[in-house]
């Protein structure tokens, strides 16, 4: 398995086996700089490891440019949620199994309801995930500009 990452700071992964490669921290693919090194990147991982990835694991966000490059490419492509995405990731570090309660507070990610999650409570069960909690909703003054500008965050948590 391949896994593209998210938007804002990325980084790719390489299942191989039991075992995984991360790349280095890539950066905001709007930058030109970090857009090539992700390119570069997602197509040399599996070349240095003779791996041919079967599937490909992205953000579940349609407009991400990592989502959209899992879609150009041959293996089926495999949306993650977000913030799930961070619970697994610490499940694997800690070898944890299921059942777990992840909280996750990182910010904004596509909900499966196809809007804009944040500061989630995920219960982990052995068939995926339960959403039992969460913030709640409030609107991002200036869309997409608000995950950059906590300020325009805090505004729409007063309004």
């Amino acid at each position: 398995m391949l896994a593209v990452g998210a938007h804002l700071k990325n980084s790719v992964a390489l299942s191989v086996g039991r075992n995984v490669f991360i790349s280095q921290h890539i950066g905001d693919l709007e930058t030109s700089q970090a857009w090539s090194a992700f390119r570069k990147v997602a197509a040399d991982l599996p070349q240095l490891y003779n791996a041919t990835p079967e599937t490909i694991a992205c953000d579940m966000h349609p407009e991400y440019l990592s989502t959209k490059y899992a879609a150009q490419l041959s293996a089926p492509m495999h949306p993650v949620q977000h913030h799930w995405a961070h619970a697994l990731a610490c499940m694997a570090e800690n070898e944890l199994e299921a059942p777990v309660l992840a909280v996750s507070w990182d910010g904004t990610g596509y909900g499966l309801d196809g809007t804009i999650w944040g500061g989630e409570f995920l219960l982990a069960g052995d068939a995926g995930f339960q959403r039992v909690a969460h913030l709640r909703q409030f609107r991002l003054p200036g869309g997409e500009a608000a995950i950059k500008q906590p300020r325009r965050s805090a505004l729409g948590v007063a309004a």
